[in-house]
């Protein structure tokens, strides 16, 4: 079975979508495995959550909202229908270029956070003597990172091949006889 560049456009589209969801989803819900952490908190820790974490919190979230506005931007060229044209192409390279780069750095900046909490001395604080950080959002989000990456690197590869496709027969698409 031959597999058609604009079925290969709404197969990385539609993986585009899911990471992009999950990705979303894990950073709107990120901080809520620490929050045990902040309501008996010692200074060190408070101090951290506060900052550090709120910070993070906030470059992440504005990370995920950038990259679900670019992802509708996406939708509306409609790359599952059409071979992308002189116009579009530029624009998703641009549009999957911002998302890989804010995802790789989302990704980046996960790992202190996580570290952090991993490594923290839990004992030193009565309350949370048996707390265990709760590595799922953590690692959501940095599964939904790692495919808003690939997913952004197969929509180059495909839609630059839809591209070419495009300049070969000047914009027709593939039609399918049923």
């Amino acid at each position: 079975m031959k597999i058609k560049i604009l079925q290969l456009q709404q197969i990385v589209f539609w993986l585009s979508v899911f990471f992009i969801g999950l990705f979303f989803v894990s950073t709107v819900v990120f901080s809520t495995s620490y929050y045990d952490t902040y309501l008996y908190a010692d200074s060190k820790l408070l101090d951290f959550f506060q900052n550090d974490l709120q910070e993070y919190n906030q470059r992440i979230f504005v990370f995920s909202l950038v990259i679900v506005v670019l992802g509708v931007i996406c939708w509306i060229l409609n790359p599952r229908k059409y071979y992308p044209t002189i116009v579009t192409f530029p624009i998703y390279l641009i549009i999957f270029t911002i998302i890989i780069v804010l995802c790789a750095l989302a990704w980046i900046q996960t790992g202190p956070i996580e570290s952090f909490y991993n490594q923290f001395d839990y004992s030193s604080i009565q309350k949370l003597a048996e707390y265990r950080p709760n590595p799922f959002f953590p690692i959501l989000t940095k599964i939904g990172c790692w495919g808003c990456m690939i997913s952004g690197v197969g929509s180059v590869v495909v839609y630059s091949v839809g591209f070419g496709r495009y300049l070969q027969k000047r914009g027709e698409a593939d039609v399918q006889t049923q």
